[in-house]
């Protein structure tokens, strides 16, 4: 007899092998008892076989190799469990698997449950019976915070096996019980991690996590020197303001910024899709600008090839700032003088040239060869 079943058989029935040798390879031999093959003088030899006896209570072990543990049919897999040597192997007597139990109709629940599942006299000892929990999940769907302290993270996780229905735990506290829906959504996120555990309706349960980041917080700090303001951000869009109405400072569009007014001032700025604005710095003592002094101010050679001169009115502190078409502070130049000699070391191009005393201030072109 190769790869059958030879079940319930009881004395006085069976198989009659008239004197022949009665052999069992790679078969299931269960619940019948010691006369189960009628035959003169010779034993029945079974070969690799699986071994389970309801009259036996230790359960057959026909070649010494061992009993397999009585719950092996219903635990998760459990590698130290598998026989490890080719042979015969026996049932344990009192095995969920092959245990005694009332006749059933219910043919999925009541047996998964741990109650062996009766086909009228005999035992259904199938693959039905060996219930192992299989759920998997995966993050089908992840939104990062698009900005620095934003909540619009978003994650989605989907059980990719299990039974409806499910339970859905997030460690944030939201929760969605007994649902059909083999996935589950949450949003509004902050950075930071989220774990979801997943049961479904047969207690299996799975566990998800995942790491929602954001972007770093943009440098908002900025610097005073004299009576011009300069972002200390190196990066990204700059746009002064004026914090007395929160307007738009028009053509203020640089890293530093000299007021011709005193007031208070703040810069608007962006990288990418984020924006932030600095706090407002206030400007004082800063004198109302004479008409002709700013119109006596000279800077030469323009163009220049490196080297070049502001001229003032007359001697007096000034803060001279120079930037690049891109709004790159270049460098900043203060002293009490009526001439400033300057040189720009930085590549042929226009650059903007801002100078500030207590009495005016003036934006000027300089180009360099």
């Amino acid at each position: 007899m190769c790869s059958s079943a030879f079940a319930q058989n009881y004395s006085g029935g069976g198989v009659y092998m008239d004197n022949a040798l009665f052999q069992a390879i790679n078969s299931l031999v269960l619940g019948n008892t010691f006369s189960e093959v009628e035959n003169v003088g010779k034993n029945p030899e079974y070969f690799y076989c699986l071994i389970g006896n309801l009259n036996d209570s230790t359960g057959l072990n026909l070649d010494g190799i061992g009993v397999l543990p009585e719950d092996i049919f219903i635990q998760y897999m459990d590698t130290t469990m598998a026989p490890s040597i080719q042979g015969n192997y026996a049932l344990k007597y009192g095995s969920i698997a092959i245990d005694a139990g009332l006749d059933v109709t219910d043919t999925f629940k009541v047996a998964i449950d741990g109650s062996p599942r009766f086909l009228g006299k005999g035992v259904d000892l199938g693959a039905f019976e060996s219930f192992y929990c299989f759920m998997t999940s995966s993050v089908t769907n992840m939104s990062n915070v698009s900005c620095h302290g934003m909540q619009d993270g978003s994650i989605t996780i989907t059980s990719d096996s299990g039974r409806a229905t499910f339970d859905y735990h997030w460690s944030n506290g939201d929760s969605t019980i007994n649902t059909a829906s083999n996935n589950s959504t949450i949003d509004s996120l902050g950075a930071g991690k989220y774990v979801l555990v997943i049961t479904d309706a047969y207690g299996c349960e799975v566990k998800d996590s995942v790491n929602i980041t954001e972007p770093s917080a943009i440098d908002t700090a900025t610097t005073l020197s004299g009576f011009v303001i300069s972002a200390n951000a190196i990066s990204g869009s700059y746009q002064w303001i004026d914090c007395a109405n929160d307007s738009l400072i028009s053509g203020e569009t640089s890293q530093s910024f000299s007021p011709i007014k005193n007031g208070s001032y703040a810069v608007i700025l962006s990288e990418g899709n984020c924006s932030d604005t600095s706090s407002c710095i206030s400007i004082l003592n800063l004198s109302v600008p004479r008409s002709e002094n700013v119109a006596s101010i000279l800077v030469y050679p323009n163009p220049t090839n490196e080297k070049f001169t502001v001229q003032l009115p007359q001697e007096e502190t000034a803060t001279i700032v120079v930037y690049n078409k891109l709004g790159q502070l270049i460098s900043v130049i203060q002293g009490n003088a009526q001439k400033f000699d300057i040189a720009i070391n930085d590549a042929p191009g226009i650059y903007t040239i801002k100078i500030s005393t207590a009495s005016f201030s003036k934006t000027m072109i300089l180009v360099k060869k």
